[in-house]
């Protein structure tokens, strides 16, 4: 949609030729699959390869094995706190919800799993549940100005600039 962004008094005012999109957080789901008895894995997220994960891992290994990723995590940016959930593996699948300001309510593409060194004669998959949606304008402040060039309507970001809020004016 519309990156025309011009400055004034007002700060930064925003325009798109349709209505603005709040966004949604890609969510992916690590599964076990065949018969999975012992051994190590890595994921990859974007060409950066993770540190060795354990078949047994559960929300807290890999939430930190997430956030270590510079393409994820870079500066402490990355998953939220929570954001992992089930597990552990390999008898339940971690979902894993994309948020955080490098990361938040954008496409992106599928963890790969980079090293199977899993034994038992299994791998783990990986599956997008629901797709990231981008959401407009993602650098915009809160109290940015969005105006629809196709209505006029004004909108406010009510959010920040990674997870921007759009609210149709009255």
């Amino acid at each position: 949609m519309g990156d025309t962004q011009y400055y004034g008094a007002l700060g930064a005012v925003y325009t798109t030729a349709g209505a603005p999109v709040n966004g949604t957080n890609e969510v992916q789901t690590i599964i076990k699959n065949s018969t999975v008895t012992a051994g190590t894995f890595k994921l990859s997220f974007q060409g950066f390869p993770s540190a060795v994960i354990s078949w047994t891992a559960d929300t807290a290994i890999m939430e930190t094995a997430l956030n270590n990723l510079p393409s994820i995590g870079n500066g402490g940016t990355g998953l939220v706190g929570g954001v992992v959930t089930g597990g552990p593996l390999p008898g339940t699948a971690l979902t894993i919800t994309f948020s955080g300001s490098n990361v938040s309510k954008k496409v992106l593409p599928l963890l790969v799993l980079h090293t199977n060194s899993l034994t038992g004669g299994g791998s783990m998959t990986i599956a997008e549940g629901t797709p990231g949606v981008d959401a407009s304008h993602r650098s915009a402040p809160k109290g940015a100005l969005l105006i629809r060039t196709d209505t006029g309507i004004l909108h406010v970001n009510t959010g920040n600039g990674a997870d921007p809020t759009w609210a149709a004016q009255a």
